[in-house]
């Protein structure tokens, strides 16, 4: 299949007149996933990272607050959100090669298993 918008008529009944409800748009995902997810990647990770550190360094700074219920939970959202965003740069090395993982399987499934902490963590 081609990579770009391909839009094909679609005949509907004995009625050979085409109208825009008629036309059916078919397009690649697989390029557009790696497209979009290698884009979105490169401006998350850091992002997300420094973001996390950061939080991180103020929540142990603060030694009046730090044991309150809030500063708890803040504090464990930003080691599930951080060390997800510690497996982005394997994702994104594998985006980049067209969906090849060029590492060990096991980090294939530790980048897998980072993925699902992070999700049921929250």
């Amino acid at each position: 299949m081609n990579e770009h918008l391909l839009t094909t008529p679609v005949i509907m009944g004995n009625n050979s007149s085409l109208t825009l409800e008629s036309m059916a748009c078919f397009h690649d995902d697989d390029a557009f996933k790696y497209r979009a997810y290698t884009f979105t990647y490169l401006l998350l990770f850091p992002v997300a990272f420094l973001c996390n550190v950061g939080a991180l360094a103020v929540f142990f700074l603060q030694r009046n607050r730090r044991h309150s219920a809030s500063c708890v939970v803040m504090v464990n959202l930003a080691i599930s959100d951080g060390s997800f965003s510690l497996t982005l740069p394997l994702r994104l090395a594998y985006y980049f090669r067209g969906g090849v993982w060029d590492f060990p399987d096991w980090l294939c499934r530790l980048c897998v298993f980072g993925f699902y902490i992070n999700l049921y963590t929250r």
